[in-house]
């Protein structure tokens, strides 16, 4: 997959060196603490409300100082998933269309 300069130009990306220790330290932990664990895809996480990308979220917005916003990731996963699903149908639409063609 191709993605375009524009794209990535727009991308946020947190700096690391610029959070504080304590949070680097909290991101490191939680990273180590789920780095073995096989994920489903991350279409299926949303649908779930998988309790490792839920971990994994919490941990970012509290390194973000957004705490308060913890309490809307199940709205946000229902968001995400009906966006990658709505991604999906168009590109598997698009496929059927081209092999038809």
């Amino acid at each position: 997959m191709e993605i375009s300069k524009y794209i990535l130009s727009e991308f946020k990306v947190p700096n690391l060196e610029k959070l504080e220790k304590k949070k680097v330290k909290e991101l490191t932990a939680t990273f180590n603490s789920v780095k073995d664990v096989k994920l489903p895809s991350i279409l299926q996480q949303l649908k779930t409300k998988h309790v490792v990308r839920r971990r994994i979220d919490s941990v970012w917005l509290e390194a973000m100082d957004m705490k308060e916003e913890k309490s809307r990731l199940n709205e946000l996963y229902e968001l995400l998933a009906d966006e990658i699903q709505l991604l999906k149908n168009i590109m598997h639409e698009g496929a059927r269309n081209e092999a038809e063609e």
